[in-house]
């Protein structure tokens, strides 16, 4: 919330690039840029306005780097510049997350989110178009101040639309400083509960369906732990074998739990 986080500042372009050279010079084969609305990043150079995907072309040629993703981005800054600089730079992870908080274009307007929820699937549909094998998370917020349960059911049809892998779900709770906490939190705890329930299993469901999707499939894990990692567009997967974290490993999916693939190392 810009009330209560301040004004952004960006870091300049060559003080990016100087860490990401100097991780990948210890050894990184993954990083992640990090920021409040990361893809809102603009800076001068010269003359000239650089935005968030130049800085990830940029960061793309790094020869050492394999993997770039980025967090936390808000879907007004996903236009088709940044999804031409995903498509385009081939280390950067086949990964986005949109969050939505609601699929009501009237508690949109009062979120202040810049964007209705036909413009977020919009903004999907481009993306998964350029990207046939990205996968999208999002978060969502039930019983913000007035919402009905015709509000509900909106966000309950943005996410079955939408079809993320993973969701972050929430109850809404005044946070001091944001413009909501002056709102009065009129939806009761126990419609909050049902509602944050119902939005859960449709959710789960989704994420299971996304899980079951890669089974039998060979996928390409960044060992993290020894035995355990994650994919390019984002899933947890463990598999028997252990080594030196930091490998890129080949592995093929053999099983699931609720969150994570299971499987063995693969070799080609």
């Amino acid at each position: 919330m810009p009330a209560v986080r301040g004004r952004e500042l960006y870091r300049p372009l060559e003080t990016v690039l100087a860490e990401a050279r100097g991780k990948a010079a210890l050894g990184a084969k993954e990083i992640t840029l990090l920021g409040q609305t990361v893809n809102s990043y603009h800076v001068l150079e010269g003359n000239r306005q650089l935005r968030f995907p130049e800085l990830l072309r940029r960061v793309g040629e790094i020869n050492e780097i394999k993997r770039i993703r980025f967090e936390s981005p808000h879907p007004h800054f996903l236009d088709d510049d940044l999804i031409a600089a995903m498509a385009q730079t081939p280390s950067v992870c086949e990964q986005m997350h949109l969050p939505a908080q609601s699929g009501s274009d009237r508690l949109l307007k009062i979120m202040r989110r810049g964007y209705d929820a036909a413009e977020l699937l919009d903004k999907a549909a481009r993306l998964r178009a350029a990207l046939p094998r990205v996968e999208v998370a999002t978060d969502i917020i039930v019983g913000f101040p007035s919402e009905s349960d015709g509000d509900f059911e909106r966000t309950l049809e943005l996410v079955a639309a939408l079809r993320p892998s993973w969701s972050y779900t929430f109850k809404y709770s005044p946070r001091e400083g944001t413009e909501s906490a002056k709102m009065t939190d009129d939806v009761p705890d126990e419609v909050k509960e049902d509602r944050l329930a119902r939005l859960n299993a449709l959710c789960d469901k989704l994420t299971e369906d996304a899980l079951a999707a890669r089974l039998g499939t060979v996928v390409e894990a960044l060992d993290e732990q020894g035995g355990f990692g994650r994919t390019r567009d984002g899933f947890k997967v463990a598999w028997k074998e252990t080594g030196a974290a930091g490998r890129l490993v080949k592995v093929r999916i053999t099983g699931m739990s609720k969150r994570v693939l299971k499987g063995e190392s693969h070799e080609r």
